[in-house]
């Protein structure tokens, strides 16, 4: 259960969860994707710094689909798209920070990402966006014997800066994971934050670790 839930970061990654998103503005768009000093990480476009604990270690967007190459060429497969297809996908996310204090079970997982897409926000809101993001998971894999449950679309602090974010339960086989997603607009931007977890234990790890985290 715990590869198949990894597997649902991997769908945000490459397969294009937001392909009907479309670029306002076709020229290349420059996007911070921050620096990691010792275990500072900053960020200059969407003004944030994290201090990540020292018990957390910090994976990279390569490392984390290099370890799932069977989820990959599944999602392939569904999706009909070739290895030059799939990647231009991926291409299309800035993964800005990922960390897990487990670096084999990679649970819980944070992920700091947003899109490459210029968007035209003036019509298009967090609440649609995570809305989308819903969607997208269900058809992703409504052939598969998977139930999410998606909480009600809520407005939450996170130290401080007003988030839209939900939770789903994932069960499969009778076992449950977890997915707490934020999302809130930053100049022509999203900045999304997932927590992937198992337990309420990993869960408190997760929300401990959104408290490192200062905005400027």
């Amino acid at each position: 259960m715990r590869h198949f839930f990894i597997s649902l970061v991997i769908v945000i990654l490459c397969k294009g969860a937001f392909a009907q998103l479309a670029n306002k503005n076709k020229a290349e768009i420059v996007i911070d994707k921050g620096i990691l000093r010792g275990n500072n990480y900053s960020n200059r476009y969407f003004n944030f710094d994290v201090l990540i604990p020292k018990a957390w270690t910090v994976i990279n967007k390569k490392d984390l689909l290099d370890g799932f190459t069977v989820q990959k060429e599944i999602l392939k497969s569904e999706r009909g798209q070739t290895e030059a297809e799939f990647n231009k996908n991926g291409d299309k996310f800035f993964v800005l920070l990922t960390a897990s204090p487990n670096a084999q079970t990679r649970m819980p997982l944070i992920m700091f990402f947003t899109l490459d897409l210029d968007l035209d926000l003036a019509h298009f809101s967090e609440t649609d966006y995570l809305k989308n993001y819903q969607n997208t998971l269900t058809k992703s894999y409504k052939t598969l014997d998977v139930t999410f449950n998606f909480s009600q679309i809520i407005t939450e602090k996170v130290q401080g800066k007003s988030f839209y974010s939900f939770t789903t339960t994932i069960t499969r086989n009778g076992l449950s994971n977890y997915q707490k997603v934020y999302s809130t607009i930053y100049r022509n931007k999203f900045l999304n934050i997932f927590l992937n977890y198992e337990n309420n234990k990993e869960n408190t790890k997760g929300l401990e670790f959104l408290k490192k985290i200062s905005w400027k």
